[in-house]
C-alpha cells in the first residue's frame, strides 16, 4: 500500500487519481488545513498531523503500509518570511515524525517532495543535483534540511529514498475537477491567469535582475509530469539502501515577463503591471536540469506546453469561480 502524506493536496490530489485509475491501494493522510476539493478525489483517507507522533505512529504501525510518499509540507517562499517557526515545525520535525514511525514500523522506502528553490541563483546556466545549495528563505532552508534528514535515515537506517526536486508545479486535469487553488499572488501562473480573467494589475517583484528582460527566469514542472516521476520512483528497485535527488522541471526554462506575454495572448488582453521592489528572499533565477531523472528514471522531457497548461488552469478557474471568489 502507498500512503500519500500531503494527500490532499496540490500534488497529492492528482497522484491520488492516478493510483485510483491504475487500482493500487493507497490511503492518504492530511490535517485538511490546505485541501484541493477532496470530494473529487473519492481515495480513501485519515487525517492526521505529520508534527502528531500519535497519529503518525497508529497509521504507520497499524496498516500494511509498503511506501511512502511523503507531500505534506507548508510551501511558498514569501509567506514562509513570516512563518519561519511554523514552516519548521511542518517540513522539518514533521518528517523526522515521519521518518522515526516508518524506522519503527519496518517501513524503508520513501520518495519524498523537495524544491528547486534549495539552489543557489543562477541566471544563464541550469541548476543539476550537484549545484551548490542556498537557503535564501526559510522555505528553502526548511527543504535542504528536510533533505538532509532522509539522507541521514537512509545512511542509518537502510531506507531506500529518492528526493525529487520540483520546480512550480503547475496544470490541471482535463476534467476540470482538480487544479490549483493557490491565495493570489502566491503562484506565478495562477496568479497571471487570475489577473486576465478579472482583469486585475498584475504585481511583478523585481524587472531589474541580470536577466534578457530583467524579469526573473523559472523553470516549470507540469503536474502530470510529477506524478509521472514519483510513480517511477516507487517503482523503483534496488537490493541495497541508497538515497537519490532528481531534479523533475521541463527542459524549457522561461522569464516572467515572457510568462505574462504567453497567457495575455492566449487570453488576448493587454495586463497592466505594476513593480513591486525587490525582495531579499526572492531569486533571479530557478531553472533545472533534468538530465539525470531522463537516464535513470526514463522520463521524457519535452517542450513545455504553456497552452496546455493555460487551458487546463482556466478550465478549474471558471469551475472554482462558479462556486466561491477567488480573492
Amino acid at each position: 500500500m502507498v500512503l500519500i502524506t500531503g494527500g490532499f493536496g496540490f500534488l497529492g490530489s492528482f497522484l491520488a487519481r492516478r493510483l485510483r485509475k491504475m487500482s493500487v491501494p493507497h490511503l492518504l493522510l492530511d490535517n485538511l488545513s490546505d485541501c484541493y476539493w477532496p470530494n473529487s478525489i473519492d481515495s480513501p483517507f485519515v487525517i492526521a498531523d505529520i508534527r502528531n507522533p500519535y497519529q503518525v505512529g497508529k497509521v504507520l504501525r497499524n496498516l500494511n503500509i509498503d511506501v511512502v510518499v511523503h507531500l505534506a509540507a507548508l510551501t511558498g517562499v514569501r509567506r514562509s518570511v513570516s512563518m519561519a517557526a511554523e514552516f519548521h515545525a511542518v517540513n522539518v520535525d514533521g518528517t523526522r515524525v515521519i521518518l522515526d514511525y516508518m524506522d519503527t514500523a519496518g517501513i524503508r522506502k520513501i520518495v519524498a517532495a523537495s524544491s528547486g528553490s534549495v539552489y543557489r541563483e543562477d541566471n544563464w546556466s541550469a541548476s543539476d543535483e550537484e549545484s551548490p545549495l542556498l537557503g535564501k528563505s526559510p522555505y528553502a532552508e526548511t527543504k535542504i534540511l528536510m533533505e538532509q534528514l532522509v539522507k541521514s535515515y537512509s545512511d542509518l537506517h537502510g531506507f531506500q529514498s529518492t528526493v525529487l526536486r520540483f520546480f512550480n508545479l503547475t496544470g490541471g486535469c482535463a476534467s476540470g475537477l482538480i487544479g490549483e487553488t493557490s491565495n493570489f499572488g502566491h503562484h506565478l501562473i495562477p496568479t497571471i491567469i487570475q489577473c486576465c480573467a478579472m482583469r486585475r494589475e498584475l504585481p511583478i517583484i523585481g524587472l531589474q535582475y541580470d536577466t534578457c528582460d530583467g524579469s526573473a527566469i523559472r523553470s516549470f514542472t507540469n503536474v502530470e509530469l510529477a506524478v509521472d516521476a514519483i510513480l517511477r520512483s516507487i517503482s523503483r528497485s534496488s537490493r541495497y539502501p541508497e538515497f537519490k535527488i532528481y531534479n523533475i522541471c521541463e527542459r524549457q526554462a522561461m522569464t516572467v515577463l515572457e510568462c505574462v506575454s504567453k497567457v495575455e495572448a492566449h487570453f488576448g488582453v493587454r495586463l497592466n503591471l505594476m513593480e513591486l521592489p525587490l525582495r531579499p528572499e526572492e531569486k533571479s533565477g530557478s531553472w533545472g536540469n533534468p538530465d539525470r531523472a531522463c537516464t535513470e528514471l526514463g522520463l521524457q522531457f519535452g517542450k513545455f506546453d504553456f497552452d496546455q497548461t493555460i487551458s487546463s488552469y482556466s478550465r478549474w478557474l471558471w469551475k472554482a469561480l462558479s462556486s466561491r471568489s477567488i480573492s
